[in-house]
């Protein structure tokens, strides 16, 4: 029976995995399957580094020393995740040095574990210092951890969101920083009362805060509360914006609304029927709602305000 891994199939495996990584897409847009995609890459090379390690050390005519083979294995897989990203590079996608690292991790556990398990063609262990096994056993498990760490944590604070909700937008929130973005817009914690959050809005074309993949179905609630405490003398204009993900980035696809800030406290309960109405040509899909936006236009000066959570209410 012929062996399966031969040389003609390392070659193909190495050619597949080469073109999942440049070319590949998982389906969706979500920041948790974004964060998998790039978690693929750690997997794909460990599997891509045992796989070149049986082959240079059962198959390949090389006389070379075990540690020479891993050597050459390791700058095989490397060299191979490194065209990748040229070729991302090339393409429009950007070199990811990131991702570089992931594939480095891959490769480095596929090798820890390789040598833990090698022999060497007298039928000894290849490593038989149990301090040294030890070592590398924790090292491996080192790698495993800080590989999961990323999407490990987007998984909880996933949790976190879905747990908080009706609460749609809350920057105090501990899983908050994963889904919002400050723009131009710096914190004040001093100015507010407890439960809101200050932010100075800095002169700058849009400057605020966006929530990306906020909870999206809100079709059981009637209206979106919040409130904002102009901390000023003066009333100022902020913009709220929400899209659903069919937004096709157009002003008119989207539901916006210009708050008036007067001095001092500032409660506003926008119906989510107003919401639903806000796109020109069609109806915002309450059931996938994909960002929240609330921002200054083009402020001739700094603008201090506190901006409590946003819920959703019955």
């Amino acid at each position: 029976m012929r062996p399966i891994l031969t040389s003609r199939n390392l070659l193909l495996a190495s050619a597949a995995v080469f073109a999942l990584v440049a070319f590949g897409q998982l389906p969706g847009h979500s920041l948790l399957w974004q964060e998998l995609q790039n978690s693929l890459h750690t997997l794909l090379f460990f599997i891509l580094a045992l796989l070149v390690l049986y082959q240079l050390r059962h198959h390949a005519r090389l006389a070379l020393t075990p540690l020479n083979t891993y050597l050459v294995a390791g700058s095989i897989c490397l060299a191979t995740g490194i065209a990748t990203e040229v070729v991302q590079w090339l393409t429009g996608r950007g070199f990811g040095y990131l991702d570089v690292l992931r594939d480095l991790a891959g490769i480095a556990m596929a090798a820890i574990l390789y040598a833990l398990l090698d022999r060497t063609a007298a039928g000894s262990r290849l490593v038989e210092r149990s301090a040294i096994r030890g070592l590398l056993a924790a090292l491996l498990v080192s790698l495993l951890l800080v590989s999961c760490y990323l999407p490990g944590t987007l998984v909880m604070d996933y949790i976190a969101r879905n747990k908080a909700f009706p609460v749609v937008m809350d920057l105090r929130a501990n899983w908050a920083d994963t889904y919002t973005e400050r723009v131009d817009a710096l914190s004040a914690p001093d100015a507010c009362a407890p439960g809101m959050t200050g932010l100075k809005l800095l002169p700058s074309p849009y400057p605020g805060v966006s929530v990306a993949e906020p909870v999206p179905d809100w079709r059981s609630y009637r209206q979106l509360a919040f409130t904002l405490h102009n901390t000023g003398v003066a009333p100022f204009d902020l913009v709220i914006r929400i899209h659903d993900r069919l937004h096709d980035q157009s002003l008119t696809d989207r539901y916006n609304r210009t708050l008036t800030v007067n001095p001092g406290l500032n409660r506003y309960r926008i119906p989510l029927a107003e919401i639903r109405d806000g796109p020109a040509e069609r109806s915002l899909d309450l059931a996938q709602v994909g960002g929240i936006m609330l921002f200054a236009i083009d402020p001739p000066h700094t603008r201090q305000v506190c901006v409590s959570s946003m819920q959703l209410e019955k």
